[in-house]
Order: structure tokens, then C-alpha cells, then sequence
């Protein structure tokens, strides 16, 4: 009987003892450590751009003025922008500079007859180029526009500010096209440079500039700086 005692309490020993080992690992068992210890997620940053664009596109008015220089000289300009869609803007901008004939060189013997000045009123469409490629620090565009251009003389022959007072006005019509960007990526200023082709036809025989030389257009390549304030 005691021998009996002994044998199952060895028994039950072996089967407690073996338990453990169950437990473990198989040998050659691949262990797979858990995915959440050591993943790494990559999310795309697009969502905080959009944000950004969102939040800079919600300024969708700007009023501010230009600097322009073109075939006949300086000239400054005032404009108002009003954003259409992401893409298409609507532009108004008011220019005003001076003209002269291409063979005027301000030389003693020219006879000066009229002083000329060129005030084009535009009204045009800028399209953004590259939106889905280039942020917003540089945001090019193409533009196209027309409308009224307002043509002022006055007498070459009185003194500049006495001429002034009594100039004579005249209107035609005309247009641009040109290519230009923006820069910087503030949502409460816009700085801007842009090329520009504007051809501004004008009445047969047009105006006398200098003693038997008539101006028929007033066409000429720009160069506009500008810069504005977005509400």
C-alpha cells in the first residue's frame, strides 16, 4: 500500500513538472512580435497643405498697387483681384504712364508738340498654372484682358503744370496677354511680377508727339511689380 502511495505521488509529480514545458516556444518555432510595438505609420502631408491652401483661399479679395516699366518709360497702377475658383481670378486694374514716338530722343532740335499720357482701365482673367505641382509660394499664371484706354495731351509748348490743368482727353480701346506669378506664401499680402504685351490701337492720324510724327498706337511690352493687401 505504501508502495502504491509512492508510485502515484511520482506520477503526479512527472505531469506537473511537464506542464511548464508545454508552454514554451517550440524549437524552431518563428516568433512574431506584435505590430502595434514597432509599426510605423506614413501618412501623406496633403491633408495639412490642403488645409493651409483652405485657409489662405478664404482671403478671397486683394487691392493693392503696381510699379510698371515699358517701352516709353515708369509708369504705376492701382488694381483689384477677386478669386473666382482655385484656379481663375478676375482682375481690374488701372494704369497710368506716358507715351512717346519711337524717334523721339528729347534732342534740342525736336520740336515737342503734345506730351502724351496713357491710362488703360483692364478688365482680365488669370488662370494659375501648376496648382497640383507647385505650392503656394510660387503660383505662376497666364493672363488675358481688354477694355477702354483713356489717351490725355497737353500743350508742349506751355510749362509743364499750367499744360496740366487744361489737358485735352480722347479714348480707344485695347487689350493684353502675358504671363506672370505670385510669390510667398502669406494669406494677407500678395506679391506679384508679371510680363505683358498691350496693344492699344488709335484713330487715324493719331497724335502729334513731336513736329510731323504721329503716334497710331500705343503699344508696348511691361514690366509690373506688385504688390497688394488680401481681405
Amino acid at each position: 500500500m505504501k508502495f502504491k502511495v509512492l508510485h502515484i505521488a511520482l506520477i503526479s509529480a512527472l505531469i506537473f513538472s511537464a506542464l511548464p514545458s508545454y508552454a514554451q516556444t517550440a524549437s524552431g518555432t518563428i516568433k512574431t512580435s506584435n505590430p502595434k510595438d514597432s509599426a510605423m505609420i506614413f501618412e501623406s502631408p496633403r491633408p495639412l497643405l490642403q488645409d493651409n491652401t483652405a485657409g489662405s483661399n478664404t482671403l478671397n479679395n486683394s487691392f493693392g498697387f503696381s510699379g510698371l516699366i515699358n517701352d516709353y518709360g515708369f509708369g504705376l497702377g492701382v488694381y483689384y483681384r477677386r478669386n473666382i475658383s482655385t484656379d481663375l481670378s478676375g482682375v481690374i486694374n488701372f494704369d497710368f504712364g506716358s507715351a512717346k514716338g519711337s524717334k523721339e530722343f528729347g534732342l534740342d532740335d525736336e520740336l515737342k508738340v503734345n506730351r502724351i499720357y496713357v491710362m488703360p482701365l483692364m478688365a482680365s482673367l488669370q488662370y494659375r498654372l501648376f496648382n497640383d505641382v507647385l505650392g503656394e509660394g510660387l503660383r505662376p499664371y497666364v493672363t488675358i484682358g481688354g477694355g477702354p484706354a483713356f489717351v490725355a495731351t497737353t500743350d508742349a509748348s506751355q510749362e509743364f503744370f499750367t499744360a496740366l490743368v487744361h489737358p485735352t482727353f480722347t479714348m480707344t480701346f485695347g487689350g493684353f496677354f502675358g504671363i506672370g506669378a505670385y510669390f510667398g506664401s502669406d494669406p494677407k499680402t500678395t506679391f506679384g511680377a508679371s510680363l505683358k504685351y498691350n496693344f492699344i490701337p488709335y484713330r487715324s492720324p493719331g497724335i502729334e508727339s513731336t513736329q510731323g510724327h504721329f503716334l497710331t498706337d500705343f503699344n508696348n511690352a511691361a514690366l509690373t511689380i506688385s504688390y497688394g493687401f488680401n481681405f
